[in-house]
């Protein structure tokens, strides 16, 4: 594993430390989802923006039409 040094801001480190406590969490666990979540985020947001780009070169001109 990896080892990684996170600055952040003192008014978000004490959100994340309070958050972490809600959870019941350590704070490295908490920034590791977090990340995750983001990560996963940004994979589906490309994916759709393939598929709507496949979308667009095949029904453009009738998605054309119908805004019409």
């Amino acid at each position: 594993m990896a080892n990684m040094t996170l600055r952040l801001p003192d008014e978000l480190h004490d959100r994340v430390t309070r958050q972490a406590e809600a959870e019941d969490v350590s704070v490295q666990s908490l920034a590791n989802k977090a990340i995750r979540e983001y990560l996963e985020r940004r994979s589906l947001d490309a994916d759709i923006d393939v598929a709507m780009g496949k979308i667009k070169d095949r029904y453009g001109d009738v998605l054309e039409r119908l805004g019409q």
